[in-house]
């Protein structure tokens, strides 16, 4: 039987949709069977954790990966409790400090791969989210100054911990995946008054169980 491997950094990224599958999480860590159809993986927050589960991954077991999570977004187009699709990520500390200032991975000339990008199956029709442009960081980001150099130089449309960890295994995994992210706050100086975790996991988990439905995973 095909099966399909959902994956984020929480349960509580997930919970609407454990609700409707009437699940719950028994070893977070651990790749766990929700439905027939479906198994899931909660990595736990952060690029480190999520390399270390994403590896555990069998090859050629799944038809494709999903990760699914929340994300602080940079763009305009992207308010908060929107739902896009990342279709590229990178780890953007990756690289050097010098006196001229932050030199990202790709120009250091050491063969450094820090840039992934996400492809869905090709017998999908066009997915109907925002495609984006992702950062993964181990330091979210809440300092004005920073943000802007982030901008600067990857010009990027949202910011994970996360998401280039999920496109990496993807690449070396080959497996075609999907990285659904719903925005739970803008970049900007860190204030988390303006957060809306709730409406984000709603707004996610509602897309999510909308495209599964409609590929007739459940």
């Amino acid at each position: 039987m095909p099966k399909l491997l959902i994956c984020s950094s929480t349960t509580l990224e997930l919970e609407p949709f454990f609700r409707f599958c009437q699940f719950n999480v028994n070893a977070p860590g651990a790749i766990e069977p929700v439905t027939p159809k479906i198994d899931v993986l909660i990595t736990g927050i952060g690029i480190a954790q999520s390399a270390f589960r994403f590896a555990q991954i069998p090859k050629q077991h799944y038809q494709y990966l999903i990760q699914a999570g929340i994300a602080g977004s940079f763009s305009s187009h992207l308010p908060i409790g929107s739902v896009c699709q990342v279709t590229s990520d990178q780890f953007s500390e990756m690289g050097a400090d010098a006196p001229e200032g932050f030199i990202p991975a790709k120009d250091l000339s050491l063969g450094i791969d820090n840039v992934f990008f996400l492809q869905a199956p090709n017998h999908f029709p066009e997915l109907k989210f925002y495609k984006a442009k992702g950062i993964t960081v181990n330091t979210v980001s809440g300092l004005p100054k920073a943000i802007q150099q982030c901008q600067e130089q990857f010009n990027p449309d949202v910011e994970t911990m996360e998401g280039a960890s999920f496109a990496m295994a993807c690449k070396y995994l080959n497996y075609n995946g999907i990285q659904l992210r719903a925005i739970s706050n803008r970049i900007e100086a860190r204030n988390t008054k303006n957060w809306n975790i709730p409406l984000a996991v709603k707004n996610l988990n509602t897309a999510l169980l909308d495209f599964l439905k409609s590929h007739h995973w459940i």
